[in-house]
């Protein structure tokens, strides 16, 4: 059956081995292509509402135009080079295909649809977000995703060369239902990823992340690299291995934010804010963070981290643990170094070689030196004994010059 220019077919039905073709001009209206049958909408036409059923084929060519399609579970609609697809359904088991050069937009998605981007663009409107299923959602592969909101047991794949913009990844409240999770690949990216409610976005290596906001979910790098995050309070950045850069880890009234380096992760330009509850940035073995900005919240160094060129401002605290290396530190008034593991023993004093900036603080019988960067002239600091029984050492007076 074919459709020419100027033509209107309405209510065709196409089964298998049947064929049907709309040409340029031409218009196909509630067309139903059933198990075997093929609609191929070619430059210029059109086809609006048509059903894709078990089995069934949508194929919409350079030029062709199709809107308010539905596709079933079974039902496949492809849009090569050049083709357009407006207001598509996808049901739960019905896959959409966007090849090099295709669009898709406002695709309404339901829980257990596969979207396939492999070069193409893919602007996604609704979607249903709850499901007891563990189908996978969304592939990105060698072309952009954008709008994906990924529910409850939903999982969004990001692959070489692919993109994925603005997604929201969510968890769930209920027992038994894993949150979300966007997975972004070695080649793959993301932008401007939300993550909430106990989702996760998880960046492999290779794979970069870049303007994430995380309130109160995770993001977790392994061997990626994340910049321009923001963890609110209660959410997490978790870097195993890879890198962060420009990270804004803030502050809450019930949980603050966590930043945690661990094994090869590092960081650069963190900034830690305050708050009722301060953010943390954390440093276990072999991590690494430089330029960090504690404004408010804690920076925390633990056996086997280190830190250095870190700026304290007025309220920040730097907690250095029995093997952790802080080198560099900037302390400015009102700013804080925590030496947990300097029993504070009731009294303590702490100078600073003008000639060297080396921070000397005596505490409890014993001592710790610490290279400082800045001036500090006429400072004086005060050691009080830490939430423990440490040596936390506060400076008086101006704030250091950078």
């Amino acid at each position: 059956e074919g459709v020419a220019s100027g033509a209107v077919a309405s209510g065709a039905l196409i089964n298998a081995g049947g064929t049907g073709f709309v040409f340029s001009g031409g218009a196909a209206t509630r067309t139903m292509v059933n198990s075997g049958g093929t609609e191929t909408v070619f430059h210029q036409g059109r086809a609006i509402g048509t059903q894709v059923s078990a089995g069934g084929f949508e194929l919409i060519t350079s030029g062709g135009q199709a809107s308010a399609t539905n596709v079933s579970s079974g039902g496949f609609e492809v849009i090569s080079a050049g083709g357009l697809v407006t207001g598509a359904t996808v049901s739960a088991g019905g896959t959409l295909v966007v090849l090099p050069g295709g669009a898709a937009n406002g695709t309404n998605a339901l829980a257990g649809s596969l979207i396939i981007s492999h070069g193409g663009v893919v602007v996604l409107g609704n979607y249903t977000k709850y499901s007891n299923t563990m189908h996978p959602f969304v592939f990105a592969g060698s072309g952009m995703v954008s709008g994906v909101t990924v529910g409850p047991g939903q999982e969004a794949f990001v692959y070489s060369g692919g993109t994925a913009v603005s997604s929201i990844i969510s968890g769930s409240n209920l027992s038994g239902i894993f949150g979300g999770d966007e997975l972004v690949s070695s080649g793959g990216r993301t932008i401007g990823t939300m993550v909430v409610n106990g989702g996760q976005e998880v960046v492999e290596a290779n794979g970069a992340s870049s303007a994430t906001v995380v309130l109160g979910g995770g993001e977790s790098v392994f061997g990626g690299v994340a910049d321009n995050t923001v963890v609110s309070g209660g959410g997490s950045l978790n870097v195993v291995s890879g890198s962060t850069s420009n990270t804004f880890v803030a502050g809450g009234l019930t949980a603050g934010g966590q930043e945690v380096l661990e094994q090869a992760g590092s960081s650069f330009g963190t900034t830690v804010g305050g708050g009722a509850y301060g953010g943390t940035q954390t440093l276990y073995a072999q991590s690494i963070a430089n330029g960090t900005t504690v404004a408010g919240g804690f920076q925390v160094v633990s056996s086997g981290g280190q830190a250095s060129g870190t700026v304290v401002s007025s309220g920040g605290t730097e907690v250095v643990a029995s093997g952790g290396i802080a080198s560099r530190t900037v302390l400015s008034a009102g700013g804080s170094i925590d030496i947990a593991y300097l029993a504070f023993g009731g009294a303590g004093a702490a100078t600073v070689n003008s000639a060297t900036n080396v921070l000397t603080v005596v505490a409890g019988g014993g001592s710790y030196t610490q290279q400082l960067a800045g001036s500090y002239t006429g400072a004086t600091f005060r050691v009080a004994q830490d939430s423990g029984t440490g040596a936390l050492v506060t400076m008086n007076g101006a704030a250091a010059a950078t």
